[in-house]
């Protein structure tokens, strides 16, 4: 189960942060900088700006996440344990799917 969790937390905000954009070329494509979004295509407008909100709050909440397993991870030496909290700082979003395959999907027993 925590491989499946952790799995989720690695992948969605990025997945959230895709269909936002995706939707966000979308009106771009179909409405011009001139034009107005009419009143009913506002859900699909609100519902972006709540993936990209949601992207961002799992982004960080999972930035939290992943330091403290990484600092917890007895297989790591201090070096990497610094190092994948760096690299999930500055790179959080492609770092948290690298350490998952790495050190929680395919962990050596």
């Amino acid at each position: 189960m925590k491989k499946f969790l952790t799995g989720l937390l690695a992948f969605l905000p990025f997945i959230l942060l895709v269909a936002s954009l995706g939707m966000l070329v979308f009106f771009m494509s179909i409405y011009g900088p001139e034009e107005t979004i009419p009143s009913s295509e506002m859900f699909f407008v609100i519902l972006m700006i709540v993936l990209a909100v949601l992207a961002v709050i799992l982004t960080y909440g999972a930035m939290v996440v992943y330091i403290i397993m990484a600092c917890k991870n007895p297989a790591l030496s201090t070096g990497w344990k610094i190092g994948w909290s760096c690299i999930f700082y500055f790179g959080n979003i492609f770092a948290f799917p690298v350490y998952w395959f790495r050190h929680i999907c395919f962990k050596r027993s």
